[in-house]
């Protein structure tokens, strides 16, 4: 995680230099209509003044010492169970995000919060330029998102507020899905 923490910058610069574009710091966004969701992109998009799209970056150790192709080179042979194991897979010669992966999750909620028209999911090599995946919404997904996140805030944080059982060290109501 440090290692993700310290190369952020040098990932939102790279990104910045590949795609001619300027990455507006992000703060935390609650959504309009279901209060109960907020998220943090890592940085904003704004074409005329409108927000266009949003960078979520990612920062891992397996690309830390090599690049993009380099990984890719690799994947048929001595990296191919590591491979399995990250937030991509490869398709086509491509990393493309794997779509039940928990970073695919946290890209439709900031998409369905901040209501961008993409993320630009980043891949930074410690030694390489970025891999840079576009992301539209998926509404299926964002449905569900909305769906079990309410029935978490109803079933359990709101009871919590009235009850107050953790500031009293009791155990909180607990409710199986």
């Amino acid at each position: 995680m440090l290692y993700g923490i310290e190369e952020e910058p040098k990932a939102i610069a790279l990104y910045e230099k590949c795609r001619n574009a300027t990455v507006n710091e992000s703060g935390l966004w609650v959504h309009a209509d279901f209060p109960y969701l907020g998220a943090s992109p890592d940085g904003l998009i704004f074409v005329d003044g409108k927000l266009d799209g949003i960078v979520e970056v990612k920062c891992l150790k397996i690309l830390k010492t090599r690049t993009v192709k380099q990984l890719l080179d690799a994947a048929s042979t001595e990296l191919k169970a590591t491979i399995n194991q990250q937030c991509f897979k490869i398709s086509d010669e491509k990393l493309v995000l794997r779509p039940t992966h928990a970073h695919y999750y946290q890209v439709q909620l900031q998409l369905l919060i901040t209501n961008a028209n993409y993320c630009d999911f980043v891949l930074h090599s410690g030694v390489g330029d970025p891999h840079i995946e576009r992301i539209r919404k998926d509404e299926r997904v964002q449905g569900e998102i909305i769906h079990h996140c309410y029935k978490i805030w109803k079933t359990v944080l709101v009871p919590e507020y009235f009850l107050m059982k953790v500031p009293r060290n009791l155990c909180p109501v607990i409710f199986n899905f």
